[in-house]
């Protein structure tokens, strides 16, 4: 789990809370201080139910799971009273108000404390040696094509003292070439190992087969010898069709925006 998102969270909680308990409080600022908490339980809620699904530990797994609703509990506990303490601001009011941080504060120190075991800390990226590998073709295609620049800088600048020396003019020349077929490799290795390809690939020859199915399906229904399927209903077939499209449809403006702008989300998107 992201820690220091959790310590964020409790610590914008406990300002919050401690403007509510304030007696030179305003309104306003009561309606702020309820703006925030909503804002960062809710976070809180979200990141329990994340870590939740990622482990294995099904201890682990219950205790976030818990602790999610004893935050969501007590922050409606609470959102209760800053109603009521918005519509009449009143003494008791704001000493409800204040007996009602009590619990939410406690169950975001309960879940802080919990989150915060080494068990859940996160762990810095590394990259493999396949990783490595397939990058290998970029980096040193620009690696050549950085130290054959540098070359040709040099070669310039004795022909900047000596212009009429063949020798350097064909070591110019030469440079100028390296430079040149680096850059070709560097193109032809972007192309090659751009992301999302293998998927792409796969997605057009997965929607094909498809195509291929709904195509015969459609003979065969036309000539009356479509085969009847009973595991499910006119209306359960009718509704999951009408769901996966509702998904890809919903799919399709990630997968728009990442072949736009992020082109490292291609292969997730499709």
């Amino acid at each position: 789990v992201d820690q220091t998102q959790f310590a964020r969270a409790s610590q914008a909680i406990q300002s919050a809370c401690q403007h509510l308990t304030n007696p030179a409080t305003t309104q306003q600022q009561v309606l702020s201080a309820a703006t925030i908490i909503a804002k960062h339980t809710s976070s809180l809620c979200n990141a329990c139910r994340v870590a939740s699904s990622k482990t294995t530990n099904p201890v682990a797994k219950r205790h976030f799971v818990q602790s999610a609703k004893d935050v969501a509990n007590s922050t409606a506990n609470l959102v209760k009273e800053i109603k009521a303490l918005d519509q009449d601001y009143s003494d008791r009011n704001r000493e409800n108000c204040a007996t009602a941080t009590r619990p939410l504060l406690d169950a975001v120190e309960s879940l802080c404390a919990f989150a915060g075991s080494p068990e859940f800390s996160s762990q810095p990226a590394k990259i493999s040696v396949a990783a490595r590998a397939a990058q290998e073709p970029i980096t040193s295609s620009g690696r050549s094509i950085i130290d054959g620049s540098c070359s040709m800088v040099k070669a310039a600048k004795s022909l900047a003292v000596s212009p009429r020396d063949p020798p350097t003019w064909q070591l110019l020349a030469n440079h100028s070439k390296c430079v040149s077929d680096s850059i070709k490799k560097l193109v032809s290795s972007i192309r090659d190992k751009a992301p999302g390809q293998k998927e792409c690939d796969d997605a057009i020859e997965k929607l094909n087969a498809k195509i291929r199915d709904l195509d015969q399906t459609s003979l065969s229904a036309v000539s009356q010898s479509l085969s009847p399927r009973r595991d499910n209903t006119l209306q359960g077939f009718t509704d999951q069709m009408e769901s996966s499209a509702t998904e890809i449809s919903e799919k399709l403006e990630p997968l728009r925006s990442a072949a736009k702008y992020g082109a490292e989300n291609i292969g997730h998107a499709v």
